[in-house]
């Protein structure tokens, strides 16, 4: 009789090897961020409960001799295991997401002892995002010579119940990377940034490693900006907890751990053939990246979840800094002739106030009338646009 692994199950201090034993698991999940989300979850009117879900990604990972899990630990070490070689295998529920519920994964066994992650989708939104965004961070992965992003390793279906499933997917856990999110009074701009860090305990971070953080987030997303498509990861979000952050010799480290979609942002004509109609085409798009970017950086919620706020005007300097870190990588990548990088950083240099500021007022307007994000935008608009234009 082939021997199989001990599979446990934990929610916070909830803790199970069955997912029948605890009365906890046969709670109703909540489908978003908020557990009074009123998503829905496409499944007809049972919303899942926590045992459905454990027993989906038990499903997945057992599927077809732990499949997803041989090839995770073959691709993420080198060498392969088999299923007789695994031991025990726990996962961990870590958060109700904005669209997936996901959990860490942790394999034991002869010569592995791997931690991974398992995001599941439970929401109609997330149903209909999950296999794009699997394979929107495959492609980055696979075209572009860095590791910002986490590494995927499988994607499929979880069963629960008689007939219903769940699409997932198993990737590469960042050990040690935690969230964080502005903290504090947006009414009075008494804020800060608080690391959420589950394993020494949530910490400010300083003034200055605030800036370094925005630095390098910034020049992640410009570094897979490209030029020439005008091409950009779309659609992250601070308050989503995006972008995750390690203290690394006493300085931040960051790591982007979703791609909801890559595309361009504005559907301008290019490789026209026209040399000069394709420069100034791509030093437009640019500038309309930077300042997209200078945006969507300032903004988040209150603790992730609360009232929406805006970094302060200061972060715009780094902002600035990572974006030419980012594009000058960028035009590496892809190869773009010597001198690129510094035309396109004149040419936003260049730029009058009063064009900066009709494009910032355009750009502010990608969100709807009514939503909270133009909102603030609009009533930070007129020192955002200063800031900018204080930089250059």
């Amino acid at each position: 009789m082939p021997i199989t692994p001990r599979i446990t199950y934990s929610i916070g201090d909830a803790f199970s090897s069955d997912v029948l034993a605890n009365p906890h698991w046969l709670r109703p999940m909540p489908l978003g961020r908020n557990r009074e989300s009123g998503q829905e979850s496409g499944l007809g009117p049972t919303r899942p409960v926590y045992k459905d879900y454990f027993e989906a990604l038990r499903s997945f990972l057992t599927h077809d001799n732990f499949k997803a899990i041989r090839d995770a630990v073959r691709e993420q070490s080198g060498h392969g295991v088999r299923a007789a070689d695994l031991t025990a295998i726990d996962i961990s529920l870590l958060k109700h997401g904005q669209y997936y519920h996901p959990s860490s994964v942790t394999v034991s066994g002869k010569g592995v002892t791997s931690t991974f992650v398992i995001n599941a989708a439970i929401s109609r939104d997330g149903r209909q995002l999950i296999d794009h965004e699997f394979h929107c961070i495959d492609r980055l992965n696979s075209t572009f010579p860095i590791s910002f992003l986490p590494q995927v390793y499988a994607f499929g279906e979880g069963a629960w119940g008689d007939s219903d499933r769940f699409p997932m997917f198993l990737g590469e856990w960042f050990s040690g990377y935690n969230e964080f999110h502005l903290t504090g009074n947006p009414d009075t701009g008494d804020l800060k940034v608080v690391v959420w860090d589950e394993d020494e305990g949530h910490f400010d971070l300083s003034k200055a490693g605030t800036a370094e953080l925005i630095r390098r987030a910034a020049m992640i997303l410009s570094t897979y900006y490209n030029p020439l498509t005008f091409e950009q990861i779309q659609h992250w979000h601070h308050a989503a907890g995006d972008f995750v952050v390690k203290m690394v010799d006493g300085r931040p480290d960051l790591k982007l751990i979703t791609v909801r979609d890559y595309a361009p942002l504005i559907r301008i004509a290019a490789n026209t053939g026209d040399t000069e109609h394709d420069l100034r085409t791509m030093l437009t798009g640019c500038l309309l990246f930077f300042l997209n970017l200078s945006l969507k950086m300032r903004i988040d919620r209150i603790d992730g979840v609360g009232e929406m706020a805006l970094y302060a005007p200061d972060v715009l300097k780094p902002v600035w800094e990572g974006f030419q870190q980012g594009l000058d990588l960028s035009c590496r990548i892809h190869q773009l002739p010597e001198g690129v990088h510094e035309q396109v950083i004149a040419y936003i240099r260049s730029c009058p106030a009063a064009d900066l500021a009709e494009l910032m007022t355009a750009c502010s307007k990608r969100y709807g009338h009514d939503s909270p994000e133009r909102k603030i935008i609009g009533a930070a608009m007129g020192d955002h646009i200063e800031s900018i234009t204080g930089l250059f």
